[in-house]
């Protein structure tokens, strides 16, 4: 590095901070602001929150509310002060991020904190950002660099295993090639119903193809742009102008895209500078001090084997040992859920944000069922946590705040079968029987 770079990179950090870490700075920032009453208690105070461990709702909001703040705080520290001197040395700032940053364990620790107050949180993207957070504390952009393509990775793998799969193929993923045929301007009847399970099976198909391809660095590069295109899909039939899902949703779908270009299409992108620079200076800087910047080891292993099991966990998932959510089981309906009615007695005592919620009486019985998506998506902007477990206890907590014992019942689905779609359900009247645990995922 000549004398001149180095006074460049000696007279401060960069304006800005780039690469991939700034990347998921910035999407993590924007994600959570555009998701505020997931994080924020007040902006939906009839939701209740289900997390693992019980704390009042008081100390739970103030606690999810520092913590939201320091991880904002911490992102923002991150973007516009990009390196920092010492991280277990003294470290000029010679490249941005090119070594281990530790303030992303504040950021890692005020996911894990938000995540254990309300299982909610643990939406797709939140939980992805918690793992590159760990790797960004831990790793330099060298390490690093291979464990978050196989991260990156195993999204597109899980998803695709999970769409191999007869309700996917005859409802959601139907929808979605019907829905893309009429935004194209294709004429949705045109489309016999006898095909499009078929075509729809196209699609994890081509999501399969694009997480080999990553896998294999002679393919990785246009697998990458095969990964763009089709977020790029995703983004027209999900998006505004297709069936306008939520902010959460379409901001992912965007920031996987800038992804892609960073770690896959430009790889230069990674440090925020071309490969061979950043290459350069890492060695510049270790011949010169004799001392390649590291992390604690004992921290490093601690991490290792967490990516480890985000990497094989995923594989229990319909066994019922690893969630859904947290195995990219992502625009799959064969999860597990809970299907609940509120006698009509009773929905006097709900407040007004679950009782516009509540389907109409059609056979006369007095019973009324909860739309649990669409009370999520209301009151929080997010989609509900597709896991019976949390949503029977979602249930429970409701039913508590606002007495209601034998005036609720629901059907507790399990995950349907791969081949035929068929679920196991268990009927259950009352509270207290609603509230009984069953099995894993049932």
């Amino acid at each position: 590095m000549s004398d001149q770079e180095g006074d460049r990179w000696r007279g401060g950090p960069p304006r800005l901070a780039v690469g991939l870490r700034g990347v998921w700075a910035i999407g993590s920032i924007v994600l959570l602001v555009a998701t505020w009453r997931l994080w924020i208690p007040w902006g939906s105070p009839d939701y209740p929150m289900v997390g693992f461990v019980r704390i009042s709702w008081a100390t739970a909001a103030w606690i999810s509310l520092l913590s939201t703040i320091g991880v904002l705080i911490t992102l923002g520290w991150i973007l516009v002060r990009p390196t920092v001197r010492g991280v277990g040395t003294d470290v000029p700032a010679m490249a941005p991020m090119m070594t281990a940053d530790r303030r992303w364990w504040i950021v890692a620790g005020g996911w894990i904190v938000l995540f254990v107050i309300d299982q909610h949180r643990l939406q797709p993207w939140a939980y992805q950002a918690a793992l590159y957070a760990l790797v960004f504390a831990t790793m330099d952009v060298r390490r690093s660099k291979s464990w978050l393509i196989a991260l990156a990775s195993s999204v597109y793998l899980y998803s695709a295993a999970g769409k191999f799969d007869f309700q996917f193929a005859h409802t959601v993923g139907a929808d979605l090639v019907t829905n893309l045929w009429s935004t194209v301007g294709g004429d949705p009847e045109s489309l016999p119903e006898s095909i499009r399970p078929r075509l729809a099976l196209a699609l994890p198909a081509g999501e399969l193809l694009i997480a080999i391809g990553l896998w294999m660095p002679w393919t990785r590069r246009a697998a990458g742009i095969a990964a763009m295109g089709m977020h790029g899909v995703l983004l027209l039939v999900l998006g505004p102008l297709g069936l306008a899902h939520s902010r959460g949703v379409v901001l992912w779908n965007v920031l996987l895209i800038v992804q892609a270009w960073c770690l896959f299409v430009r790889p230069g992108w990674f440090d925020g500078r071309t490969r061979d620079e950043a290459n350069d200076d890492v060695d510049d800087h270790a011949d010169a001090s004799g001392h390649r910047p590291t992390t604690d080891e004992w921290a490093g292993v601690v991490v290792r084997l967490v990516l480890v099991a985000a990497l094989l966990m995923p594989l229990s998932e319909r066994s019922g040992y690893w969630d859904h959510w947290l195995s990219w089981s992502l625009y799959s309906p064969h999860t597990s859920r809970l299907e609940v009615q509120f006698h009509q007695t009773a929905t006097t005592r709900l407040p007004a944000s679950v009782s516009r919620h509540l389907e109409s009486d059609s056979d006369g019985d007095r019973w009324r069922t909860l739309d649990m998506a669409a009370w999520s998506l209301d009151c929080r902007g997010v989609p509900v946590y597709p896991q019976s477990r949390y949503q029977i206890a979602l249930v429970d907590r409701l039913c508590r705040q606002h007495p209601i014992d034998d005036q609720v019942r629901g059907i507790v689905k399990s995950v349907s079968d791969r081949w035929t779609g068929q679920r196991q359900q268990t009927y259950r009247l009352g509270l207290e029987e609603l509230s009984t645990s069953g099995p894993r995922s049932r």
